[in-house]
């Protein structure tokens, strides 16, 4: 059965030639397409060639889907190849052939790119319509070339009986070879069916085949990804060791850090008590020794004043026995008695004066109680009295006297206003001032830590580690003094920044608010 139009299409764009050919066949046109034209039973390509043998124009559904059909090629070729069928191409997509390049590379298509398709279809019907006619006109026109002459139909009537009995022979021929044909059918249809049945069977092995190198793929994917998150899990467990390790080692040296920090603190703050606690306590040496030596000349002066009387009476046997040796009268001996005592008197107070008024004495006489303090000895009354021998002259223009027997030394106090008179209270030496105590780490005693900024800069560094700020507290609790001790470069500005808005509760000793030294870390975390 003649078709108008044949529709070549992939069946991914089955709808398009759906609709091509209901529009074609609305307007009066017959077309044939696969499957619905395809009787049940019949062999598919058989159907597919004579379709196309008996239909006058080609409709190919051009798309991606169809330039890479092998079914279409397959039709092209039959089309354009062996039966010479008009082909209008009817483009879809934008697209430029590609396998189909051979086929469709001189031909005109028509453009169905833009919708609606509605459009495009009444153009498609327009141009089916156009070649048809063109086909006719051509089919006429070469059946009036061939129509025969007198001479000619003469000589078909000769020729008739002899092509007839040929014909006739082939009629013959062809019914002979349909009949064995139909002998053969049967071995023809049990080679095919064997053969289909061949094709089956090959087709499940190969998708068996397939299936299997597809499980093998999976099963080796599955185990390179098994293997794969084990290696990753075990370079995460290496890694998390690794991280844990160097965090014991930071912490470790963080806290080796801290310890050294803390005692160099704490030598600091006891090498500086220590300076400032020698003056003060060189100051109370030398005043406790200060006190002691005047205290032991305090006795000394009440030791020589209880001795004086003694002294004087001594002086007084003397003066007088040396007058009795002299032989002078009572009333010479009177005279000659009050000018010894006046002597006396003036020499004990001259003395008095030169104790008083004699600096380089009065200095080796306080170096003399230092050191008899610091010896635990008492000086002799011989070092700290001066010792002087008077002479008596005779005034009276007499012989001159016998001298008399010296007397023993005697210590004789000095009448000066400086002996006599108490000593001076001395001076109460002034508090200390009190050097403040050190506190260690002090992160866990401020009520009020401000945490420090991570700085973009040290964040682009990625530096990290801990910080040391060594701090001074006051009594109201305010840090007073803060200064890095250890740390990176670029994280001790905002560390000391930090610890300088810290608060802390005051320390008391003793009841009275005292200052502390200590450190404050900060450990900061790369980003």
């Amino acid at each position: 059965m003649a078709h108008d139009a044949f529709i070549s299409y992939s069946k991914k764009d089955k709808a398009i030639a759906d609709a091509i050919c209901k529009a074609l066949e609305d307007d009066g046109l017959s077309c044939w397409y696969a499957p619905r034209d395809v009787e049940i039973g019949a062999d598919w390509d058989a159907s597919i060639m004579g379709a196309l043998a008996n239909s006058r124009v080609m409709i190919l559904v051009w798309s991606s889907n169809s330039d890479s059909s092998r079914q279409v090629k397959r039709e092209l070729a039959i089309a354009l190849d062996d039966i010479g069928v008009s082909l209008i191409p009817f483009r879809t997509e934008i697209i430029e052939p590609s396998k189909l390049r051979y086929y469709l590379g001189n031909i005109q298509w028509l453009d169905a790119s833009v919708p609606p398709l509605e459009n495009n279809l009444r153009l498609l019907i327009e141009e089916v319509r156009t070649a048809i006619a063109r086909i006719n006109h051509s089919l006429e026109s070469a059946q009036g070339q061939l129509r025969p002459t007198e001479e000619d139909k003469a000589e078909i009537k000769e020729v008739a009986p002899v092509k007839r009995a040929s014909e006739d022979s082939r009629l013959q021929a062809v019914e002979e070879s349909v009949r064995l044909a139909k002998e053969k059918r049967p071995e023809e249809e049990e080679r095919q069916r064997l053969e289909m049945e061949q094709r089956k069977a090959d087709d499940a092995e190969r998708q068996r085949a397939d299936e299997e190198a597809r499980e093998r793929a999976a099963e080796e994917t599955r185990t390179r990804a098994a293997e794969e998150t084990e290696r990753l899990a075990q370079e995460k467990q290496a890694a998390e060791r690794e991280r844990q390790r160097l965090a014991e080692e930071q912490a470790k040296a963080d806290e080796l850090e801290r310890q050294r920090v803390e005692a160099e603190v704490r030598q600091r703050q006891q090498a500086e008590a220590q300076k400032r606690d020698e003056p003060e306590e060189r100051k109370r040496e030398e005043a406790e020794v200060r006190h002691r030596a005047e205290a032991r000349e305090r006795e000394q002066l009440a030791a020589n004043q209880r001795q004086e009387p003694e002294a004087r009476k001594q002086a007084r046997v003397g003066t007088l026995y040396s007058l009795n040796s002299s032989g002078s009268t009572p009333n010479q001996r009177l005279p000659l008695q009050r000018i010894v005592i006046s002597v006396v008197v003036l020499l004990i107070v001259v003395a008095g004066l030169a104790y008083a008024f004699w600096p380089a004495k009065h200095d080796e006489l306080n170096q003399l109680s230092t050191e008899a303090v610091a010896s635990n000895q008492t000086p002799s009354p011989e070092i700290l009295t001066p010792l002087l021998s008077p002479s008596v002259e005779n005034k009276s223009g007499s012989s001159p006297a016998k001298p008399s027997p010296t007397p023993r030394k005697v210590p004789t106090p000095a009448k000066s206003p400086i002996e006599t008179s108490d000593p001076p209270p001395a001076k109460p030496s002034p508090t200390p001032h009190r050097a403040p105590i050190s506190g260690g780490v002090l992160n866990g005693k401020a009520i009020s830590l401000p945490k420090p900024a991570y700085p973009p800069i040290a964040r682009q560094a990625h530096a990290s580690g801990t910080v040391s700020v060594q701090v001074t507290i006051d009594e109201n609790g305010n840090v007073i003094s803060a200064h890095a001790v250890s740390g990176h470069p670029l994280l001790q500005g905002v560390a000391v920044a930090a610890a300088r808005g810290a608060r802390f509760t005051p320390t008391r000793l003793e009841g009275q608010p005292v200052k502390v030294t200590g450190v404050i870390t900060y450990n900061f975390v790369a980003q």
